[in-house]
């Protein structure tokens, strides 16, 4: 059994002491409420924005990871969005990305051409992540991952579309349930254009 440190509850009390109080506040850490969560300062729309952010930073890293590309490299992303919306976080949140994701350029955009030289893909959502390496990639390697990548998403899209299927389904599940696996459809047939769109351009 771990044994808290003797000094931790004075620390605690004393931190406490020093943050700001409304009137009438109990005078000590011990005797007061827990705190609870004001809604007024929920933002959903800020919540969702940063977790788009996260991860395309989180997909980044990986290729990078996958292809070894070091951390004193700075490459170039090009991220695929679907729609404005996404693209304007994530060019709002460019240089976060930039820093975040060790880049050394980042290009948002709904459509283009296929960059120039050896690229690798991988997927945020349905937002395309393009990772431009210096090296030549394994073509064959490239292609063998984004068809496995492709074939979950078609179970995954099967399964989803079969649920929305069911009339039973559709009676007894909340509105928020449904609208959240129709948002997640939507995204999975959208990321799976972007895999058909990667394939065709490694020919």
């Amino acid at each position: 059994m771990r044994l808290l440190h003797p000094f931790m509850p004075f620390l605690t009390e004393e931190l406490w002491q020093q943050l700001p109080k409304p009137q009438g506040a109990p005078q000590s850490i011990m005797i007061t409420l827990y705190p609870i969560p004001d809604p007024r300062h929920v933002d959903d729309a800020s919540e969702a924005s940063m977790a788009l952010v996260q991860k395309v930073v989180t997909t980044i890293r990986m290729l990078r990871t996958e292809k070894s590309v070091p951390s004193i490299q700075r490459p170039r992303v090009i991220l695929n969005v679907t729609d404005d919306y996404k693209k304007t976080i994530l060019d709002g949140y460019r240089h976060l990305v930039l820093e975040q994701a060790k880049l050394g350029d980042l290009v948002v955009r709904r459509t283009g051409e296929a960059p120039e030289g050896t690229v690798v893909t991988g997927l945020a959502g349905d937002v395309e992540v393009i990772l431009v390496l210096e090296a030549a990639a394994d073509s064959g390697a490239e292609r063998a991952k984004l068809e496995k990548d492709r074939a979950k998403l078609d179970k995954d899209r099967d399964h989803l579309a079969k649920k929305l299927a069911n009339p039973q389904f559709l009676e007894r599940a909340p509105a928020a349930v449904l609208d959240k696996d129709r948002a997640r459809l939507a995204e999975i047939e959208g990321a799976m254009t972007r895999l058909d769109m990667a394939l065709a351009r490694l020919g």
